[in-house]
């Protein structure tokens, strides 16, 4: 089995890393994730920030299932500035059936307009389920044409589904990881 991911932790179909950390860490969860759904399958992996050359979009059709790993790619506005998966409307000829294993909405914005809504019907698939990471992008998604979604939460967390409740802190630690958005600085907040 050959299993395409669209991987936003990667700047470059080449794998070159990109410079979101967070990006880094979603895929952490992500990757293992797959292959332990799928144990001996074949990760094709390509970048979501850059756009297809014809062969890639070749190999990437002829897979016999196609992941779109969790980032906050899914966007009301799937062309022009600010979308985070360079994906053309015209690769959904080749790419079909493409599941989405945990993103969320980039942003609080307004509804998909009338492009976004074609394209998500085109590109997503209508026969697997698809996961979101929160249930404003499953209401969105819904709206778009795409019943089929669950709200999983950010694959970050589904390793803790291993872990008995038992095993989970009761009381607050001292210390904590963080990460901060360097292209949205908001001083206060952060």
């Amino acid at each position: 089995m050959r299993i395409c991911v669209f991987n936003p932790g990667i700047e470059t179909h080449a794998g070159e890393p990109g410079h979101n950390l967070g990006d880094h860490v979603i895929q952490q969860g992500v990757l293992p994730e797959l292959r332990r759904l799928f144990p001996g399958a074949e990760l094709f992996q390509l970048s979501t920030h850059e756009y297809l050359n014809p062969e890639q979009q070749r190999a990437a059709g002829s897979c016999d299932l196609k992941f779109v790993g969790a980032s906050n790619l899914l966007s009301s506005q799937q062309r022009g500035p600010g979308r985070q998966w360079l994906f053309k409307l015209r690769y959904a000829l080749r790419i079909r059936d493409v599941i989405l294993f945990g993103p969320g909405w980039r942003d609080h914005q307004g509804e998909p307009n009338l492009y976004t809504r074609i394209f998500f019907k085109a590109v997503f698939s209508h026969r697997y389920l698809h996961s979101v990471r929160d249930n404003a992008s499953k209401a969105r998604l819904g709206r778009c044409g795409i019943p089929n979604v669950v709200n999983t939460c950010c694959p970050t967390l589904w390793p803790l589904l291993d872990v008995p409740a038992s095993e989970w802190p009761s009381q607050k630690s001292d210390t904590a990881v963080i990460m901060l958005t360097d292209y949205k600085v908001d001083r206060e907040m952060d």
